[in-house]
């Protein structure tokens, strides 16, 4: 896997190597001792919705009554009272998993945690540090921010069917032309 990061005005290239192993051990290890389990009682007409990076389980349903709608089409609701156990991950799950699949942009969010981590979040800063500990990142190289920009803009005035400022035909280009045929 590929990573890049902006460091004193160049962009440098990393070759990214995954302990696997190591990282879903972490993984687990996180799972066990910071998901947040909740017991939710409440009165809907609809199921609870599921957020990212939680889970629900032991989910009960329970008929509590039946009213009439006054607005629009005349229909009747039923009212059910849901209970269950909401399992709430931290985001570092999210981000393990991403990593695994092969989104090294995560690398930069972990950086940035541990960087502003919060008072409340310090329980969670030693394993964002054992994550780090598990990719190795290896220098391919490096090169000029202002490189990169004219790279970059030489490309997307391409896909965008410019031509780049150099090869953009002027009046005497195309007055010559002429003349020659």
């Amino acid at each position: 896997m590929t990573y890049y990061e902006v460091e004193n005005e160049e962009v440098v290239k990393y070759e990214v190597i995954l302990n696997r192993e190591e990282l879903e051990k972490i993984k687990q290890k996180i799972k066990k001792s910071h998901t947040e389990v909740t017991h939710v009682v409440k009165n809907s007409t609809a199921e609870p919705e599921i957020e990212p990076g939680q889970t629900i389980k032991n989910l009960q349903k329970k008929y509590l009554l039946t009213f009439p709608v006054t607005l629009g089409p005349k229909k009747e609701r039923e009212v059910y009272e849901f209970q269950y156990d909401s399992y709430i991950e931290p985001r570092l799950v999210f981000l393990i998993d991403s990593l695994l699949e092969g989104n090294t942009n995560v690398i930069q969010e972990m950086n940035q945690f541990l960087q502003t981590q919060k008072k409340k979040d310090w329980k969670l800063s030693s394993y964002y540090k054992k994550v780090l500990k598990s990719i190795q990142m290896t220098e391919v190289c490096r090169i000029p921010i202002q490189e990169t920009d004219c790279f970059m803009g030489f490309f997307l005035n391409e896909m965008n069917g410019e031509l780049p400022k150099s090869e953009k035909p002027t009046e005497e280009k195309n007055t010559q032309k002429q003349k020659r045929v």
